[in-house]
């Protein structure tokens, strides 16, 4: 899987807009990821940044929790998390 490395960050580059961008050390925009138009309602708007912001560390968080089911497959504890773990990976990866 392939994505924008970086830090993921809302970040309010219009007045009108909140983007998620990767950003540099010098907190220069390295990429825009996504633009989201505060006219849909800014609480929204800023829920969603944060989950789209959210999404490679909930990615890697998801990848290990399926790698450590697979070394120590424990059903009482691991099953139905994995098997939600599963389909999420799979939405993210395009399948």
């Amino acid at each position: 899987m392939n994505y924008t490395d970086g830090e993921w960050t809302p970040y309010q580059l219009r007045s009108n807009n909140v983007s998620i961008c990767v950003k540099t050390e010098g907190d220069l925009v390295a990429v825009e990821i996504a633009s989201l138009n505060t006219l849909l309602g800014y609480d929204v708007v800023i829920a969603n940044a944060n989950l789209i912001a959210a999404a490679p560390d909930m990615y890697e968080a998801l990848k290990g929790l399926m790698r450590d089911y697979s070394t120590n497959p424990n059903s009482d504890i691991f099953y139905a998390a994995c098997l939600k773990a599963r389909e999420a990976l799979a939405k993210a990866e395009g399948k």
